[in-house]
C-alpha cells in the first residue's frame, strides 16, 4: 500500500506507537507489533469543505497580515524533547511516551491546552519521522492526531500535511482528497498558510506554476504566510518563477527571503529542495542566490570580527611609517633639530596601529573564509567573558561553547565575536547556535549571524 493513500487507515498502537492499518468501519483489532487489543471507532467522514465567504478577500488578507510575524511557540514543558525542529535523538522513547499521555488527556478532557501541546508534539514528530524515512509510521502519527484532534486550526494544518505527502510519493487523488475539506479563506493564518502551501505544493507537482503564483503571489511578503512556512513557500515561489522563465524574478524572490531568515529558515530553504529532488526545485536560481546571499554574509562576517576598521587601522600605520621616513628624511636633509627621536616616535605609533590592524584584518579574513567555506554545525553557549578588546565602544567577547557535529562526539572550542548589547542578550549559557567550523581545523569556529 502507499503509506498516504486515503483510501487506507492507519493509527499508530497507543502502547508502543507502532504504525497499525485498521479498518475504516472500527471494530477489535490486536497491535501487530505488541500484541495489546484496542478497539477502534469508524472513521469520521469529511466532506468537502461547505463554508461561505463573509468577509471580502481584501479585509481577510489585511486581518491575516495582522498575524503575521508570530511564530509558533513550543510549550515549555516539551523543550526539553526538541532539538533541530523535531524530538532529540535522547528523548525520542519519552516524546512517544509524552505524546501518547497527551492523546489521551485531549480524548478524555477536550483540554485546549492539551491540544495545543498535542499538536506540537504531532509536528515535531512528523519532522523526526520524515527526516528518520519511517513513511508509515509517519501516516499512522499524522492520522491519528487529526482522529485526536478538534480544533479547525489543527486539522486543517495536519491535513494539508497529508495532502503534500500523498502528492510527493504521486498520488494526486488521496492528496486532493486530503485537502478537500479545508477551508481555502480561513480567517487564522495559521490555517490559511497551511493551505496554500499544500495548494502549491501540488500545483508544483502537476507543473501548474500560474496557479502556484496565483496562491502564493509572485513577490516575497505580496502575500502573508506564517513563518515557519515561508521557506518553503519561498522555494515554491521562486520554482514557480523560474519554470516561467522568469530567472532574475526567482533569484530576487529566494534572496529577499534569505535576507529575511535567520539559519534556521535558509537551512529550512536547502532542505526543502533536499527532500524533494523528484522535482528539481529552484536548479538556476537557488545556486545564484546562495552565491550572493555567501558573499554578502562573508562581508558581514569580516565586519563582526573588526575587519573593515582593521584595514583602515593597517592603511593609517602604514601612512605613519611612510610619513615619518619622509619626515627624517627631509628633515635631516633640511638640518631640523630632534629629527630622528621623532621620526621615531612617529614610525613606533604607525608599527603598532599596523599590527593592531593587521591583527584585526586577519581575523575578519578568517570569519570570512569560514563563511563562505566553513562546515556547518550546533553549539551549546558555555561562558562569555571579555578580551578586554573594544571597537567603536563594542566590546570583543570571547564566547565558549560545545561543539556538535554529526557523526563526532561533541568538543569544546571558542570564537571571538564584536558584542552588541542586543546580541549579548541571546548569547546566554545552555542556548543552541548556529556554527561554522573550519574544514581541517576544528577549533577554528565562528557564529553564522547571517
Amino acid at each position: 500500500m502507499r503509506p498516504f493513500d486515503i483510501q487506507q487507515r492507519v493509527l499508530l498502537c497507543q502502547h508502543c506507537s507502532a504504525p497499525n492499518p485498521v479498518p475504516i468501519v472500527g471494530g477489535q483489532q490486536f497491535c501487530g507489533n505488541c500484541g495489546a487489543p484496542e478497539h477502534y471507532e469508524a472513521r469520521r467522514p469529511a466532506g468537502p469543505w461547505a463554508g461561505a465567504p463573509t468577509t471580502d478577500e481584501g479585509t481577510r488578507l489585511a486581518q491575516l497580515r495582522a498575524q503575521d510575524g508570530q511564530s509558533l511557540k513550543i510549550p515549555e514543558s516539551l523543550l526539553h524533547l526538541v532539538a533541530d525542529s523535531g524530538f532529540a535523538a535522547a528523548k525520542v522513547q519519552e516524546a512517544w511516551m509524552v505524546y501518547q499521555a497527551t492523546r489521551i488527556e485531549v480524548k478524555t478532557t477536550r483540554s485546549p491546552d492539551a491540544a495545543e501541546r498535542l499538536y506540537v508534539l504531532t509536528l515535531l514528530g512528523n519532522n523526526h519521522l520524515s527526516t528518520s524515512g519511517e513513511e508509515l509510521r509517519r501516516r499512522g502519527l499524522l492520522e491519528t492526531s487529526l482522529e485526536t484532534l478538534y480544533l479547525p486550526r489543527h486539522q486543517q494544518a495536519l491535513r494539508a500535511t497529508l495532502a503534500m505527502a500523498s502528492a510527493k510519493e504521486g498520488d494526486r487523488r488521496s492528496a486532493e482528497a486530503w485537502l478537500e475539506p479545508c477551508d481555502p479563506r480561513a480567517l487564522d493564518l495559521e490555517s490559511d498558510s497551511a493551505y496554500r502551501m499544500a495548494r502549491a505544493y501540488l500545483d508544483t507537482v502537476a507543473g501548474d506554476y500560474p496557479r502556484v503564483l496565483a496562491v502564493l503571489g509572485r513577490e516575497d511578503d505580496e502575500i502573508p504566510i506564517a513563518d515557519a512556512r515561508d521557506p518553503t513557500c519561498a522555494v515554491l515561489r521562486a520554482n514557480a518563477l523560474e519554470r516561467m522563465s522568469d530567472l532574475e524574478g526567482a533569484v530576487r524572490a529566494l534572496s529577499t527571503r534569505m535576507g529575511k531568515e535567520g539559519p534556521g529558515g535558509r537551512m529550512a530553504m536547502e532542505r526543502t529542495i533536499e527532500s524533494h529532488r523528484q522535482l528539481a526545485l529552484c536548479p538556476s536560481s537557488m545556486p545564484r542566490a546562495l552565491e550572493a546571499h555567501v558573499e554578502q554574509a562573508a562581508s558581514v562576517a569580516m565586519a563582526s570580527q573588526g575587519g573593515g576598521a582593521g584595514k583602515l587601522m593597517l592603511g593609517l600605520g602604514a601612512l605613519f611609517i611612510v610619513g615619518s621616513l619622509i619626515y627624517g628624511v627631509v628633515g635631516t636633509l633640511a638640518g631640523w633639530s630632534d629629527v630622528a627621536e621623532d621620526a621615531l616616535a612617529f614610525s613606533f605609533g604607525g608599527v603598532l596601529t599596523a599590527a593592531i590592524g593587521g591583527g584585526m584584518f586577519w581575523s575578519g579574513h578568517k570569519a570570512a573564509y569560514l563563511r563562505r567555506h566553513g562546515l556547518r554545525a550546533r553549539g551549546v553557549v558555555k561562558g562569555i567573558q571579555r578580551t578586554g578588546t573594544e571597537i567603536n565602544d563594542v566590546p570583543v567577547m570571547e564566547v565558549t561553547v560545545t561543539v556538535m557535529r554529526d557523526g563526532l562526539p561533541p568538543y569544546e572550542a571558542s570564537f571571538r565575536q564584536l558584542m552588541e548589547a542586543q546580541l549579548q542578550a541571546q548569547l546566554l549559557p545552555g542556548v543552541e547556535l548556529p556554527l561554522r567550523v573550519h574544514p581541517s581545523k576544528p577549533s577554528e569556529i565562528m557564529l553564522e549571524i547571517i
